[in-house]
């Protein structure tokens, strides 16, 4: 399991350990409340914490998750050369298949159909919820 937001692991690291254990990585994003929001100060439970350039940090400034979502991982994946494809499977078939989820993680006749539609660029479109699509 690898955070690829390039503040937990650097980019570096993230290419390695998809170099050196192919098809075994899987993509997490340690998310918190505050992911995708922007920067500013945020109340996470007990904790107080601040964003500052998409960076999640607590008043001791430890790092307190992370401020961004799966799709960046995934953009930071194909940035540092992990294929499409392998990306794709770590976000999405790897986790399912770890937490013993069969409807999830691909799509086939009887799944979930959760999915999302990015660009060229990754950025993310839309977002669907059992074939339903969800307002951003």
């Amino acid at each position: 399991q690898i955070i690829a937001d390039g503040v937990h692991v650097s980019d570096e690291m993230v290419r390695l350990a998809f170099l050196a254990a192919p098809g075994r990585c899987t993509l997490v994003s340690d998310a918190i409340a505050a992911a995708g929001v922007g920067d500013g100060r945020f109340r996470l439970g007990d904790l107080d914490i601040e964003v500052v350039d998409g960076v999640a940090r607590g008043s001791d400034s430890t790092l307190a998750g992370s401020a961004t979502g799966l799709a960046t991982g995934l953009a930071t994946l194909h940035r540092v050369g992990v294929s499409l494809t392998d990306s794709v499977d770590a976000a999405t078939r790897r986790p399912a298949q770890l937490l013993g989820e069969p409807r999830v993680g691909h799509l086939i006749p009887g799944g979930d159909a959760d999915l999302v539609v990015v660009d060229e660029s990754l950025r993310l479109l839309r977002v669907l919820a059992a074939g339903r699509e969800l307002d951003r």
